[in-house]
């Protein structure tokens, strides 16, 4: 286990929510950022990101459409062709997708999804971090990772390298839950995003727009309640 301040000011001093399954979530004083602290260091939460956690991932009807409605967003904004990152690709199922439309690249740290991905959809995965795969400046069009930014250690080093590797006039589209959305008011430590083995971060539209504003972009649209 270890102990962190807030990523978004650097702030110590926090508010205790709640605990869940044995972690601390708390509240920024400064910046409202909600987090677990302390939590799993990235060894220990390795382990956990087995074949038995991403099996939900596999392929059905339902995300065949999804999929197919994200694609189509994303290509009335900048069009098809391109190259395209999918980081925390999971199973490759999107990427299927996606690779009709464009020249496709996923990133996975675990391994079994990676190999699947790999064997099922014939798509190249690098199975490792962000950071470790060094990839060149401003070589890709569209930059993508879905319920992943809550799980990251360091979601604003992650970011910055987002930025770097994307074309300045490229396209990142994300998604991760709201902390101050109806549902998870209603619920409260119930939500079902409050899973603070692997979810770390818990953003509003406020801090999710700080820490895209810190790390260099521009933001389009945002979407949900």
């Amino acid at each position: 286990m270890e102990k962190v301040v807030c990523i978004l000011c650097s702030e110590k001093e926090h508010k205790f929510l709640f605990n869940k399954d044995g972690f601390d979530v708390v509240k920024c004083h400064k910046c409202g950022l909600v987090y677990v602290n302390p939590r799993l260091s990235l060894n220990e939460l390795k382990e956990f990101y087995d074949e038995s956690y991403h099996q939900f991932q596999l392929e059905d009807s339902l995300k065949n459409l999804k999929n197919e409605k994200i694609i189509q967003i994303i290509s009335d904004l900048i069009g098809t062709g391109g190259k395209f990152l999918d980081i925390g690709c999971s199973t490759g199922h999107f990427l299927n997708t996606a690779k009709e439309y464009f020249d496709v690249l996923g990133i996975e740290l675990a391994e079994w999804s990676a190999n699947f991905a790999r064997k099922t959809y014939n798509i190249e995965i690098l199975n490792s971090t962000l950071e470790n795969c060094h990839l060149q400046s401003s070589s890709f069009d569209v930059v993508t990772f879905f319920e992943v930014i809550e799980h990251l250690h360091d979601p604003l080093t992650f970011l910055k390298e987002v930025n770097r590797i994307l074309k300045p006039d490229g396209i990142l589209a994300l998604s991760t839950g709201n902390v101050n959305s109806l549902e998870a008011k209603i619920r409260g430590e119930k939500w079902y995003y409050f899973a603070p083995k692997f979810h770390l971060y818990y953003f509003s539209i406020k801090t999710i727009k700080e820490i895209l504003n810190q790390t260099g972009f521009r933001i389009i649209k945002i979407t949900g309640s």
